[in-house]
């Protein structure tokens, strides 16, 4: 049980990963249209843009400390979730998620300048697939928690039963 409640946590952590990624994403999505804007509001849209486009690539390329998804091999914890370490007792994390990457390849997130018409809404492109892969990787996390908690409950009620 401990085991199992070890690879909840895992996946609580990796799906809030996922959606501190998702927010940063959509804000990055909501303004860069707007950030051709004449004045003031413009100008401070742009430099939120900036800073917002500049801390996810920063984020994505740290060494050392890959986004959820990365693109390398899918390695998580391979839990041990029966009596034995068998074959079927194991659940793999890493196997069961396949996230898909998060780099700055598979993200290209545009760069927006100001006074160039049409350049603010030609990001939205990039930034709708890189919030779909996103998605789909949360739902990906959604599918192995549930899966998760399936094993969790029937060990809690073979238990129960045991105690019988």
């Amino acid at each position: 049980m401990r085991n199992i409640l070890d690879g909840l946590t895992y996946l609580d952590a990796l799906e809030s990963a996922l959606r501190d990624w998702s927010g940063r994403l959509a804000r990055l999505r909501k303004i860069a249209p707007r950030t051709t804007s004449p004045g003031r509001e413009g100008a401070a849209l742009q430099r939120e843009f900036d800073a917002l486009s500049g801390e996810v690539h920063r984020l994505l390329t740290r060494a050392g400390h890959p986004a959820p998804g990365d693109g390398r091999p899918n390695t998580g914890p391979v839990l041990v979730v029966g009596g034995d370490s068998s074959p079927a007792n194991r659940f793999d994390l890493g196997r069961e998620l396949t996230l898909e990457p998060l780099d700055p390849r598979s993200l290209a997130i545009p760069s927006v300048s100001p006074g160039e018409a049409g350049n603010g809404a030609d990001a939205s492109g990039p930034l709708d697939k890189a919030l779909q892969t996103v998605s789909r990787n949360l739902g990906r996390v959604a599918a192995a928690r549930s899966r998760l908690a399936r094993i969790e409950s029937h060990l809690a009620q073979s238990a129960l039963n045991l105690r019988r």
